[in-house]
């Protein structure tokens, strides 16, 4: 599934193991007992030798469950290095958001009362969420870019 999906491309003149020490300072490791952002790190996860999976901590209380999962894979070729940031919502978190938007939908369609107001105001609620969690990670990607690329 694409559904809330953000990819990027950065061509950087930096070793992978240059791209992945940059990333390991803004990001402490993937723990449970991270309910609330105790670090300086903007992000937590894991990160591999080709690739990184991390969750922005930045902007998020206790409640975490729909931060966006960020991708990094990094890809070499003669001139530079290549990342391919994704970012997207976790995939259970897009069966939820669908399977809410499919009802309401349904229940729109067929409705021909007062209570397709309410239905109506469901859905709006659910367009700001998906544009607020579009600005998580777009200010994610932000901070990523601003951590790899060098500074003019």
């Amino acid at each position: 599934m694409n559904f809330f999906t953000t990819k990027v491309v950065l061509e950087l003149e930096l070793t992978e193991d240059q791209i992945l020490s940059k990333v390991k300072t803004i990001t402490t490791k993937k723990s449970l007992n991270n309910l609330i952002n105790t670090s300086n790190v903007p992000f937590e996860g894991e990160i591999a030798e080709d690739s990184f999976t991390i969750y922005p901590l930045f902007d998020y209380g206790i409640n975490m469950f729909g931060r966006p999962e960020i991708l990094g894979n990094l890809e070499k070729n003669d001139i530079a290095t290549k990342l391919h940031i994704t970012s997207k919502f976790p995939l259970y978190f897009q069966f939820i958001l669908i399977g809410i938007l499919t009802i309401n939908l349904s229940i729109v369609i067929l409705s021909i009362n007062v209570e397709i107001l309410f239905h109506l105001f469901s859905l709006l609620t659910l367009l700001i969420f998906w544009y607020s969690m579009n600005r998580k990670s777009e200010k994610s990607i932000q901070i990523l870019k601003d951590t790899l690329l060098p500074h003019e």
